[in-house]
């Protein structure tokens, strides 16, 4: 399922994106999300960014990654819906097909969640 609304900026080593949470998307219950929404929307984010790579260097977009969380804090217990969101994701240690990307999801400018994802693709 697409999260995310609105590219607000991509260039080769980071993605910065918008989106408001809705009442029908997963892990979203009376009127809140669980935190761990912000590592989906932090992989989407880092597919933005591989796939802007992919299409300036070869034409198209990206063939897809499977992603395993390092690390992952969470500053806040219930993510409010209704709510614009934005997440950021910076490459980080890129060899060949594996790399490691930096995230964070801010809420009204105060970082609420960040993650460190190990991406592969295959």
């Amino acid at each position: 399922m697409k999260l995310i609304d609105k590219i607000i900026h991509v260039n080769e080593t980071e993605a910065v994106v918008s989106t408001k949470i809705q009442e029908n998307w997963p892990l979203v219950d009376k009127n809140c999300a669980n935190p761990i929404i912000m590592i989906e929307l932090i992989a989407q984010t880092a597919g933005i960014l591989e796939g802007f790579l992919n299409l300036e260097k070869e034409g198209i977009g990206g063939s897809g990654w499977l992603v395993g969380i390092k690390e992952a804090n969470f500053h806040i217990n219930r993510v409010p819906i209704n709510k614009i969101l934005i997440i950021s994701a910076t490459k980080s240690n890129i060899f060949d097909n594996f790399g490691i990307i930096k995230g964070e999801v801010k809420l009204e400018e105060k970082i609420i969640g960040e993650a460190t994802l190990q991406a592969i693709q295959p």
